[in-house]
């Protein structure tokens, strides 16, 4: 909260961040911006919780996932940019159950279920600047957290070998089921 400094990317403006190592990465041009921000306790006090929670803040994704602790009430889907193993465990710590693996690199052959099981069907199709469908329109099976943390580490990101995935990048989704 309070008058932060972001690092405006003039190369990449997908870089851009509050962190300045991700907003000037690999020496690229960059603009200092002071920007007036909030919490997200405030916007969530303010709007209410959302059904889908869509969290893509180049180095700051976790922070709102942590800040859903301060509320009972929690979305029914949360996606966050992949970064670290550690947010499967903070998204389990905010009632997710099940997970996806979503490659954002990989959308331009995702297609809109039709019918729609999330809303009215929209027939779209996914460019790489969008996060394609969510909820239960995403591709592929939810997976227990056991399972998720294996596909993750075999396939994603190393503890031993590093990132495994190339030029692909990765949205978690994560699933809370109704009690």
């Amino acid at each position: 909260e309070g008058e932060l400094t972001f690092y405006m990317n003039l190369d990449n403006d997908q870089w851009s961040s509050f962190n300045k190592i991700w907003g000037t990465r690999n020496g690229t041009r960059y603009q200092e911006l002071k920007i007036k921000c909030v919490k997200p306790q405030q916007l969530f006090q303010k709007h209410g919780i959302p059904y889908y929670l869509k969290i893509d803040i180049e180095g700051a994704d976790i922070e709102v996932v942590r800040a859903l602790h301060d509320f009972q009430e929690r979305p029914k889907y949360i996606s966050i940019e992949e970064n670290q193993a550690y947010y499967f465990a903070e998204l389990w710590a905010v009632g997710c159950r099940e997970f996806k693996l979503i490659d954002q690199n990989n959308l331009h052959n995702t297609k809109c279920p039709y019918p729609a099981k999330e809303g009215i069907y929209v027939d779209m199709t996914f460019n790489g600047t969008t996060s394609g469908p969510f909820g239960e329109d995403t591709p592929g099976k939810w997976m227990a957290f056991d399972e998720i943390l294996e596909k993750y580490f075999t396939e994603i990101r190393s503890p031993t070998r590093g990132y495994l995935a190339g030029a692909s990048w990765y949205d978690i989704h994560g699933r809370i089921l109704d009690s």
